[in-house]
């Protein structure tokens, strides 16, 4: 048995969801990052969603993603019948209708999926538990993003996955870095640049320059979206400050090195020398192209996000 399969939700999704709990800095994060995973599966349907804790207690959404995760259809139950009546009991049995829609995707889940779930239930759903519904997508990511044909246990992906980053810009290579953590690490918005320029490199030559790490994140995130068709799921600020977010956002990165294998870059190397006198790649987009859609006077960030927003496919990403 696979035991990443078995894995279960982090201590601090386990606990019980209430206002005081939802509070920690790593609900918000997970919240956006989240949002924005389900939002590129359901893009493939031409759904999205806004609030991850309101827009699945109906069920619809719910089941679109399982569906397109699972590459199978959810057996429908028969909901009842939306009776005439006052507003408040057309909103009971619509509110009944959505939990039994939510029973039935758990219950495909845990039996044709044989997807593990841990205190979570319909119930839950419908009374808008952030913390337990943040812990069912990230069983969803576990088992359908991250595990997929692949081995191991979670400890053992994670340090595969450092691993693997450390060998494109590691200490090894011309980047220098030592990446040892989800934290602290890329805060400063220096290893993602690294890591994006490992991939297409001279499009992020000033990657360790000084500057504002949101920023930084942003242009990397852009980059990266645009050419190498990494969904921005998690937010330029974001970076660094959720374990979880960012090891999903790295699996793209990870499993698009399997396809498109990158040479790395040794230590000494230049730019010019890797490419072998041919000529050098264009530059990425300037800020000025961004300029008119949200005016002079805002952030880089800001101006690429609008851009980036406009241009990707319809998918809805939320970095606020």
């Amino acid at each position: 048995k696979n035991p990443l399969f078995s894995f279960s939700f982090p201590r601090k999704m386990a606990l019980k969801g209430t206002s005081a709990d939802e509070s920690a800095p790593w609900v918000a994060v997970q919240r956006r990052t989240f949002t924005n995973w389900v939002n590129v599966q359901l893009s493939t349907k031409s759904m999205s969603i806004a609030d991850l804790r309101a827009d699945l207690m109906d069920g619809v959404s719910l089941v679109t993603l399982v569906e397109v995760l699972s590459k199978k259809s959810v057996p429908k139950e028969k909901g009842l019948p939306v009776q005439a009546g006052t507003e408040t009991t057309r909103v009971r049995q619509g509110r009944l209708n959505g939990q039994a829609a939510v029973d039935n995707v758990l219950t495909f889940l845990q039996g044709e999926e044989k997807v593990k779930l841990v205190n979570v239930g319909s119930y839950d759903i419908a009374e808008e538990n952030l913390r337990i519904i943040l812990g069912l997508i990230w069983t969803l990511i576990l088992h359908y993003h991250i595990n997929e044909g692949k081995s191991g246990s979670l400890k053992e992906y994670k340090a595969a996955q450092l691993e693997w980053v450390n060998s494109l810009i590691g200490p090894n290579t011309a980047y220098g870095l030592d990446i040892k953590n989800y934290g602290s690490d890329w805060k400063n918005g220096t290893a993602l640049g690294a890591l994006v320029d490992a991939f297409l490199p001279g499009h992020l030559e000033d990657w360790n320059t000084d500057g504002d790490a949101t920023e930084k994140n942003a242009r990397a995130i852009v980059l990266a979206q645009e050419m190498l068709q990494v969904p921005g799921i998690v937010a330029p600020q974001d970076v660094g400050a959720d374990e979880l977010s960012l090891l999903t956002y790295l699996d793209y990165f990870f499993d698009l090195h399997k396809k498109k294998a990158v040479k790395p870059r040794p230590a000494g190397m230049t730019y010019d020398q890797y490419y072998g006198r041919t000529p050098r790649p264009v530059a990425a987009p300037t800020p000025a192209e961004a300029v008119e859609a949200v005016g002079a006077d805002a952030p880089l960030w800001k101006k690429r996000l609008a851009e980036r927003q406009a241009s990707y496919n319809n998918v809805k990403l939320t970095w606020h």
